[in-house]
């Protein structure tokens, strides 16, 4: 009996090193071991009890009076408690194993979801986040439940070490619980832009360009049929006007169609095609603003008759140099939004994050100042010019229909100069904000504020051709005459007409 009595004291030494290991290294399988031989050590020490004192001592049934059966009945008691202790902390451990794999799990879904264009992951990413709270909220109950159990246990004292004290540490737990919260709020709200994304994408942006490319190649497409039928509407007043419809019928497949395609992510693109595809659009934006720039100017020169520019009235190839200005104006300004723009995982992006602030500011001022502020000092100055004029011209039939034309072709030239305001201001400032000084919007309100900005710059497209028609009684007349209601009246012969009206 002795024998076995101290073999089992060795195997007790044995459990409390194991123990202290177990606490030092934080490892399950130490954990383990501990509680096998814990339960060893009480199963054989209780048959050692009822051997000495009977089944009733080793149960603690009735007073005890031998010293030695009360102490080895102690023991007992202490290595039953640090079997309890080693058993909780071993499952905590597990728990927190699964608790890290599943982060783990979460953070890869996370990298490797585009939030805007997969919804579905997202969806995934929530419900093992939702998950991963679940097992939080049970290790932060067992933790508050052993720290209440555990109050004057002498195994706790020596159990703070770095790899155990969070499994003792309930705060511990309830921080990193709401940490864990508030990454699935983030994930929720995130879920929600992308649906909301989703929505705009392709519910009510599919809707919107379909109407913008039947009303736009519609309206351009009959204002070009004029020009190409009625030799007599391609005089140099209207090359310019010309050119902006050509341009806006181009522009309505290039920027509306091939860039829903890659906001959709439908077409892969190389880092050499997305290049070329920022070229030209870009360039196309940049000719059709400053060729209404450039009609300001030829009005502006057709109305005051200056003698330094008698070559611009007897010239017939100043149209196409005014043409190939504005075509090299775009060719400028667009070579560096080619030479900014990359593709990346066959997606086309327009400029990298470090540059925008520049380029967006470029142009701002490039593409919209600029062209706008030329527009409107030669539109003021002519309007100015055509009011003065109307109290010198002699009232006759010739010269009040001069008078009536240049006011038509003036209300023309001010209702596209309000259209760039409008279609293109909203844009340019909204990314200068944005970008430049850097003004924070939700994910949502960006979005939405996105997609109407970009698609109001097609309505310049659409409204061009339709408010020729509506300003002009002649354009109206051509499209009553294809429309099969009435002949357009005679176009008037006059040179002056033809060199200073639209």
């Amino acid at each position: 009996m002795i024998r076995t009595a101290w073999v089992l004291y060795g195997k007790f030494n044995t459990i409390v090193k194991t123990a202290l290991w177990f606490i030092c290294t934080g490892k399950r399988v130490v954990g383990l071991d501990v509680i096998s031989m814990a339960r060893i050590y009480v199963h054989n020490f209780t048959e050692l009890m009822v051997t000495v004192n009977g089944s009733a001592a080793a149960k603690g049934e009735v007073a005890v009076l031998d010293t030695v059966a009360d102490l080895y009945r102690t023991s007992i008691q202490h290595v039953e408690s640090v079997m309890e202790q080693v058993e909780q902390l071993t499952e905590m451990i597990s728990e927190e194993d699964k608790l890290n794999a599943m982060k783990r799990i979460v953070l890869q879904r996370t990298e490797a979801v585009n939030f805007l264009h997969e919804p579905s992951g997202l969806e995934i990413v929530v419900g093992k986040q939702k998950e991963l709270i679940n097992l939080l909220q049970n290790i932060s109950a067992r933790v508050w439940n052993m720290s209440e159990r555990t109050d004057g246990n002498p195994f706790v004292n020596v159990s703070r070490s770095r790899w155990i004290w969070r499994f003792l540490d309930a705060q511990y737990w309830t921080e990193l619980l709401e940490d864990e919260t508030n990454v699935l709020v983030l994930y929720e709200t995130k879920l929600y832009d992308a649906q909301y994304w989703q929505f705009l994408t392709y519910k009510v942006a599919p809707v919107k360009l379909a109407l913008f490319l039947v009303v736009g190649i519609t309206g351009n497409g009959l204002l070009l049929i004029t020009f190409v039928r009625h030799k007599e509407k391609r005089t140099l007043a209207n090359s310019m006007l010309i050119n902006v419809t050509a341009v806006d019928c181009v522009q309505l497949v290039t920027n509306v169609l091939l860039h829903y395609l890659l906001v959709i992510s439908l077409l892969k693109f190389s880092s050499s095609s997305c290049k070329l595809f920022y070229f030209f659009s870009y360039l196309l934006f940049a000719v059709s603003t400053h060729s209404v720039a450039i009609i300001s100017f030829q009005r502006f020169v057709a109305i005051r008759q200056l003698p330094s520019f008698a070559w611009y009235h007897q010239s017939q190839k100043t149209k196409y140099v005014l043409i190939a200005i504005v075509w090299g104006i775009g060719l400028i300004l667009s070579v560096s939004h080619a030479a900014a723009a990359y593709g990346k995982n066959e997606l086309c992006y327009a400029v990298w994050s470090g540059n925008a602030s520049t380029m967006f500011t470029g142009d701002f001022i490039t593409l919209y100042v600029v062209p706008l502020l030329i527009t409107a000092v030669f539109s003021g100055l002519t309007a100015c010019r055509i009011r003065r004029s109307a109290r010198e011209i002699p009232e006759a039939t010739g010269q009040e229909q001069l008078q009536h034309c240049r006011m038509v072709s003036s209300r023309v030239l001010f209702a596209l100069t309000f259209l760039i305001v409008v279609s293109y201001g909203p844009f340019y400032l909204f990314s200068l904000l944005t970008c430049v000084n850097e003004c924070s919007f939700s994910i949502r309100g960006t979005n939405l504020i996105s997609l109407i900005t970009y698609h109001l710059r097609f309505v310049n497209c659409c409204l061009n051709p339709i408010v020729v028609f509506k300003l002009s009684k002649r354009y109206k007349g051509y499209i009553k005459r294809y429309c099969g209601q009435r002949k357009v009246q005679p176009v008037t012969n006059s040179s002056s007409s033809i060199q200073t009206t639209l």
